[in-house]
């Protein structure tokens, strides 16, 4: 009762530190100068340490308590999981700015050349974008050259923006559908290339949804395949960011985090805190999953951006497996 009394005396900053903290669970954020004397382990500890000093004198600092009720919620408990998680995601993407697409164009480069993977997997391919939510995917894999792209989610807030993308972009490669990701609608063997970005972890069930990418996947076809790692400081905040962050309304976080000067393409920040599911994996039993399937070939993508941090991971010392654990799970797939 304590805990949470000091949640809503305090809300403000409690989204201010638990950004704070996050931001630096990260190798390198673009706002905050790299302190390249300290390791990203002993960042986060000083981080810690100051936060828990600034909750403690804010804490002694006359405040007004939040209402918390007065904000709709954002789902019912009894709500179908699909649901949930799109009505979180669909409230975040409404803040979009409008060069989503182009973003997403850019990260889609930056993430295959690293890793030497070649565009002629998607150019002239029928190309499903697997819990494509806003759809900016959808319409950057459509730009890099796809012959046809259908965006699969449930949440119908991400399709509706990502009909609006596609059409004032002038796509006519594109095509939405609303469905599981779980009992994906469509024949066995239809797609050249499935592009399933960090999604099955919030299915809560990877390996059912891995399946249906797999049946869905022609022979030969490939697939850009990331779900969350596990393991390390990082997997353990997010866990129990999840958890605390749920007592705070996710449109108060929002209307703190952009007090702030937080660009709003940064939702990073409010999805671990508040999707209904987020499942962590071990890299040894991903690969084991992957191989059970039935996969011909499995590579790791494990070079990227400045923020990412599995090659530090696997190529780093000790401190950097206890900060990240496994990292992200990155691999190209080949049925």
């Amino acid at each position: 009762i304590k805990a949470y009394c000091i949640v809503c005396l305090t809300s403000y900053i409690v989204v201010i530190l638990m950004h704070e903290y996050m931001r630096n669970l990260y190798p390198t954020d673009p706002y905050i100068p790299l302190d390249e004397s300290k390791h990203q382990l002993d960042v986060i500890v000083d981080v810690m340490d100051n936060n828990i000093r600034c909750l403690k004198e804010w804490a002694s600092i006359g405040s007004y308590g939040i209402d918390f009720d007065a904000y709709k919620p954002l789902y019912s408990e009894h709500d179908d999981i699909k649901d949930r998680t799109g009505n979180v995601y669909g409230n975040l993407w409404s803040y979009y700015p409008g060069d989503l697409v182009e973003e997403a164009k850019n990260i889609i480069l930056e993430r295959f050349n690293a890793n030497d993977i070649s565009l002629d997997l998607i150019r002239g391919k029928t190309v499903l974008d697997a819990g494509c939510g806003s759809g900016r995917y959808t319409c950057a894999l459509a730009q890099l050259g796809a012959s046809k792209v259908v965006g699969l989610d449930f949440g119908e807030e991400g399709l509706k923006l990502g009909t609006r993308l596609a059409e004032s972009l002038n796509l006519n490669n594109v095509q939405y559908k609303k469905g599981s990701l779980l009992d994906m609608p469509f024949p066995d063997k239809t797609f050249d290339f499935v592009f399933a970005n960090g999604v099955f972890h919030h299915t809560g069930n990877i390996e059912l949804g891995t399946r249906e990418l797999y049946r869905v996947l022609k022979n030969g076809g490939n697939s850009w395949y990331f779900i969350y790692g596990d393991g390390g400081l990082y997997w353990y905040s997010r866990k129990i960011m999840n958890t605390l962050m749920k007592r705070i309304p996710q449109q108060y976080s929002v209307d703190v985090l952009s007090s702030i000067g937080m660009p709003m393409n940064r939702f990073i920040f409010c999805d671990n805190w508040y999707v209904p599911i987020e499942e962590h994996t071990t890299n040894d039993n991903l690969v084991k999953l992957v191989k059970s399937i039935g996969f011909s070939s499995y590579q790791r993508a494990f070079k990227g951006r400045k923020t990412d941090f599995d090659y530090l991971v696997i190529n780093g010392t000790e401190k950097d497996r206890l900060l990240w654990g496994d990292g992200n799970l990155r691999y190209l797939l080949v049925k």
